[in-house]
């Protein structure tokens, strides 16, 4: 079944009827098409329940309700029709599914997910295409295969990453209020055991992250259970940069993953902890301190730069050492994000 014969499905479950013309002018698409995708439904519940009861009487299909055990599965689709949602945050979804699938995604297929038609999302591709020229994105489109995103598994990751973090911003402007947007792809359950094992790693190795990344470190860890468990490939690209593998953010990092792997029941691939313990160095203070003789230079700016932006607002932040710690955390990771190589050279 596809995206739109899925959602019939689903409204015949749920309501018991379908009005056919109706779905032909929601989806734009010919009232035949529609007899064919009930031809295919009935098709589908004969093969799974032993019963083809869908029926079409003066162009309404109908199907007793409770009559058919449909798995949940094939119904556990987002209702865009009911749901309705802005242009922007629709353009950031369909580029959500592009980065998260390999493949090629079809124009015909975003607009049956979406509820909405080929020329609606032909205006969404425009926009795709202004974002991903903004953030580094390699949009693709070949006109035999449809539409896709070219990068490695890091770079979806990221890409990945940063389109939740735009589609909370859309819904909250506010990181603290993650949750319900992290409902769209991950279990509440699973959520809240990445937290905890996070929580715990902090406490054991008394290195803390602020609220803001420690939130980011708990979506990152569920972006990568979720690749993984979709077949996701990583190459083992940094350990060439000679990373210090005693060094507490790599320390904490493999507690992480192993405690991952036993809760979840997963493998997750060494090179996880790679990514784990860039972010943890990067955010965290306690391993900030413990490389605190790594880039002088760095250190230099960030101190010239506080000074700077005092002298100029009035105000003297020569004594406030969070404020320089928060700099330095932030201006390592714009190291890491524009250069991996340099990053590790650094430090």
């Amino acid at each position: 079944m596809n995206i739109r014969q899925k959602y019939e499905l689903k409204m015949l479950s749920e309501d018991g009827n379908m009005d056919m013309e109706k779905i032909a002018e929601l989806f734009s698409i010919h009232l035949r098409t529609v007899r064919y995708d009930i031809q295919i439904l009935n098709e589908y519940l004969q093969q799974k329940t032993g019963k083809a009861c869908i029926e079409v009487t003066n162009k309404v299909a109908s199907m007793p309700i409770g009559e058919n055990q449909i798995p949940t599965a094939d119904l556990n689709i987002r209702d865009f029709y009911t749901d309705r949602i802005s242009a922007e945050e629709r353009m950031l979804l369909m580029l959500f599914d592009l980065c998260w699938q390999e493949g090629y995604n079809t124009i015909q297929e975003l607009a049956d997910k979406y509820c909405v038609s080929r020329a609606t999302v032909n205006k969404d591709i425009v926009a795709i295409k202004e974002y991903c020229e903004k953030n580094d994105i390699s949009f693709a489109g070949d006109r035999g295969k449809g539409l896709c995103i070219k990068a490695d598994e890091a770079e979806r990751r990221s890409s990945l990453a940063k389109i939740i973090r735009d589609l909370n911003q859309i819904k909250h402007g506010n990181e603290y209020q993650a949750t319900d947007v992290y409902r769209q792809w991950f279990m509440e359950e699973d959520l809240e055991e990445i937290r905890q094992i996070v929580a715990e790693a902090e406490e054991e190795f008394s290195t803390y992250l602020a609220d803001v990344a420690y939130e980011a470190l708990v979506l990152h860890i569920a972006l990568s259970i979720e690749r993984f468990r979709s077949g996701g490939c990583y190459e083992e690209r940094f350990e060439k940069f000679g990373a210090d593998m005693e060094s507490i953010q790599y320390r904490m990092a493999w507690r992480i993953i192993g405690r991952l792997n036993q809760n979840f029941k997963i493998e997750l691939p060494d090179t996880e902890v790679h990514y784990v313990a860039l972010h943890i160095g990067a955010k965290s203070s306690a391993a900030i301190k413990e490389r605190s003789s790594g880039d002088i230079s760095l250190e230099y700016y960030c101190i010239r730069m506080i000074s700077l932006v005092g002298r100029r607002i009035g105000c003297d932040f020569s004594e406030d050492e969070k404020l320089y710690e928060s700099l330095l955390q932030h201006l390592n990771v714009c190291i890491y994000r524009k250069n991996p190589v340099c990053f590790w050279k650094i430090h």
